[in-house]
């Protein structure tokens, strides 16, 4: 099996995986083994290279041309030849001794993602106060941990396409897209659509959809929400509703249908405010369908809060010890053969039944 060193650690690798692939664990059961920021590559999609976020400094051992083995230096150790100019961690495939240098021990890598920060940033506006993505943006957390502490430039920023309705489920505001082409890649590739495309040329370009009807009729167009790196997408009902660290995710499952896809509950002061996917090989992948991400609603709409009884015609809160003794006197009114119990459940944890 190859080998590959990051950062001076060996790792095992398979023949066609990249750099990208052998740090984020895929070898090593999804455990992330070196951090490498990016923001267009995705597991689930196919590899486009764009962002150049996640370079990294490539070398492979020196080979005599005599004896076809590696130079070894005066500790006994190969010679590395390096690249001139760094690579991309995700289109990059290994070979058998190659040595990666990341942030983490390479200033070229460090000084070349300030660059590539600082141009994304150029023409990317400051709305982090009022961005829907503040708290979970890729972009937002890269830039605290990899960018420049500022911004060199000086001109007006470009101008593009705000708050424009794609369809009834999606809002996208051209400014702060990035042009990782997530989205576009999304639609000709998983659910093989082409509902997207890219318009317009260099700093002016973004993605468009050609008839954002054709959004409303995908089940799966809410899934680029997700994927976007940027608040460039957001969930049309969900807009300034709430932020991230103003709520608490709790893994559940989906009850809307047999796959039950695995997901995330975002629970705000008691009431649901939002779903979201949440990785699953064996069930979902990275994608849920946009029927079982709106479907929440009904969770807050007439909630039931506590224990009531029936009085005078209406029901009224009641504590439990009350409720209990007055459904016990009801049933005791009946043989248990006349007894019949139906039980439906609707909800999140299947514990809640009505009888």
């Amino acid at each position: 099996m190859p080998k590959i060193f990051i950062d001076g650690k060996e790792y095992e690798a398979k023949p066609k995986q990249t750099i990208i692939q052998i740090a984020d664990g895929i070898n090593c059961g999804g455990v992330e083994q070196v951090d490498i920021p990016r923001f267009c590559y995705h597991p689930a999609l196919s590899v486009a290279g764009n962002c150049r976020m996640c370079l990294v400094e490539v070398g492979t051992p020196k080979i005599d041309p005599t004896t076809k083995q590696p130079v070894l230096d005066e500790n006994g150790k190969p010679v590395i030849m390096w690249t001139p100019k760094p690579l991309t961690a995700c289109s990059t495939e290994i070979s058998d001794g190659m040595h990666v240098k990341t942030h983490h021990t390479s200033q070229m890598v460090r000084n070349a993602q300030k660059g590539v920060l600082e141009f994304i940033l150029i023409n990317h506006p400051l709305d982090c106060p009022t961005c829907d993505q503040a708290g979970e943006c890729p972009l937002q957390q890269t830039t605290y941990k990899y960018g420049p502490e500022g911004s060199r430039y000086e001109f007006e920023k470009v101008h593009k396409p705000k708050r424009v309705a794609w369809g009834e489920k999606i809002t996208f505001d051209g400014e702060r897209c990035i042009n990782c082409t997530r989205c576009v890649r999304f639609f000709d590739e998983y659910t093989k659509t082409f509902d997207l495309e890219i318009v317009q040329r260099g700093w002016n370009n973004y993605p468009n959809p050609a008839d954002p009807k054709t959004l409303d009729a995908n089940n799966y167009a809410m899934n680029i929400i997700d994927l976007c790196p940027v608040g460039a997408l957001t969930s049309t009902s969900h807009r300034f509703k709430a932020r991230v660290w103003e709520m608490s995710a709790t893994d559940t499952i989906a009850v809307n249908d047999a796959r039950c896809s695995s997901i995330q509950l975002w629970v705000r002061n008691n009431k649901v405010m939002r779903i979201t996917a949440r990785y699953n090989p064996l069930v979902n992948g990275y994608f849920i369908s946009d029927d079982t991400r709106l479907n929440f609603h009904w969770v807050n709409d007439n909630r039931v809060s506590g224990a009531r009884i029936k009085v005078n015609g209406t029901q009224q809160p009641a504590d439990w010890h009350t409720a209990l003794n007055k459904a016990a006197a009801l049933i005791k009114q009946y043989k248990p053969e006349e007894i019949f119990r139906d039980g439906f459940c609707q909800s999140f944890t299947g514990s809640q039944l009505s009888c």
